[in-house]
C-alpha cells in the first residue's frame, strides 16, 4: 500500500523545498540578483555573464530588455550581436537570422559585419528541409551564401560555403530529377524529356546528369513506340540525336549496352520507313 502525507503537510514541504532551492540558487549564482536590479551597468554585467557561460536562454531574456535601453548607443551594437547569437544557440534560427540581418543592415563597417552575414545565411540553412519537401528555403539559402561569397570571396569561409552551396544545390537536383523521373514511371515521356533537360540546364554538375541524359533519350524512344504513325519517324529521329549526344557525353557509362540496343531498334524501325518510302 502506499503511503501518503496528509494534504497540508505536502503543500507547507513543497513551499519549504522550492524557498530552499530559490535561496540556493541566490547564493550560488550571484548574477541572478543583478539581472534583477534596476541599473543597466548591472544588468549588462549579468547578461555578459551568462553570455560567456552559454546560458543563452538567461542571457538572452536579459539582453531583449538591454536592446530598448542601447538603441542609438555604442553599446546596441554588440548587445544586439550577443542576442541575436543567444537565439542561434537556442535554436531559434528564424528569430535569429531576423536580429544578424539587422546587424548587418545598421553596422557594415563593423568588424563583426562578415561573420553576421555569413551566419544570416547558415541560420536559413538550419531551416532548409530534405529534397521530399518544399525547396524554397533551399533556394533562398543558396543565394544568402552567394551574397556572402560576392562580399568576401577570400574570406575563410569560402571553402566551406562552397560546399554548402554545392550541398543545397544537389538537394535542388535531386527533387528535380525526382520529378522527372516520375513523369517517365507514368509514362508521361514528353514532360520526362522536359524535366529531364531541365535538369542537365539548371544542375549541369549534378551527379543524376549521366542518368538524366540517358533517359532523354529512352524516354523519346517510348514516346516515338508510343505515338501515332504519322509522328513515329520524326520521334525516332528525334531520340537518334539523343543517343548521339549520351554517347558522346558518357563514353563508359553503365547505360551503354541498354542505350545501343535501343539505337539498334530505333533503325530497324527507321528502316521500315525508309522501305515504305521509296516507289
Amino acid at each position: 500500500m502506499r503511503l501518503q502525507l496528509p494534504q497540508k503537510l505536502t503543500y507547507r514541504s513543497v513551499f519549504i523545498a522550492w524557498s530552499i532551492l530559490a535561496v540556493i540558487t541566490m547564493a550560488c549564482d550571484p548574477y541572478a540578483k543583478l539581472a534583477k536590479s534596476r541599473k543597466i551597468s548591472d544588468k549588462d554585467s549579468a547578461a555578459a555573464h551568462y553570455h560567456s557561460k552559454k546560458n543563452y536562454q538567461s542571457a538572452s531574456f536579459i539582453y531583449e530588455e538591454l536592446l530598448s535601453y542601447y538603441r542609438g548607443s555604442a553599446k546596441y551594437e554588440t548587445t544586439l550581436y550577443r542576442y541575436a547569437d543567444c537565439k542561434y544557440y537556442m535554436g531559434e534560427y528564424i528569430s535569429a537570422a531576423h536580429y544578424f540581418e539587422e546587424f548587418t543592415n545598421m553596422f557594415p563597417s563593423s568588424p563583426l559585419y562578415e561573420e553576421c552575414t555569413y551566419r544570416v545565411a547558415y541560420c536559413h540553412y538550419q531551416q532548409t528541409l530534405d529534397y521530399e519537401l518544399d525547396q524554397t528555403e533551399t533556394a533562398k539559402t543558396i543565394d544568402y551564401f552567394q551574397l556572402f561569397l560576392a562580399q568576401f570571396p577570400n574570406s575563410q569561409k569560402a571553402e566551406e560555403t562552397n560546399k554548402i552551396i554545392h550541398e543545397l544545390r544537389e538537394r535542388l537536383s535531386e527533387k528535380a530529377f525526382k520529378q522527372a523521373n516520375l513523369y517517365y514511371k507514368i509514362g508521361y515521356y514528353k514532360a520526362a524529356v522536359i524535366s529531364f533537360k531541365n535538369v542537365l540546364a539548371d544542375y549541369p554538375d549534378s551527379k543524376f546528369r549521366e542518368e538524366s541524359q540517358f533517359k532523354i533519350f529512352k524516354a523519346s524512344v517510348l514516346m516515338a513506340q508510343n505515338s501515332i504513325d504519322e509522328k513515329k519517324e520524326t520521334r525516332y529521329l528525334d531520340a537518334v540525336s539523343y543517343y548521339d549526344r549520351f554517347k558522346t557525353r558518357f563514353k563508359e557509362s553503365k547505360y551503354t549496352k541498354e542505350a545501343e540496343n535501343l539505337h539498334e531498334d530505333i533503325q530497324r524501325e527507321l528502316n521500315k520507313f525508309q522501305k515504305k518510302s521509296k516507289p
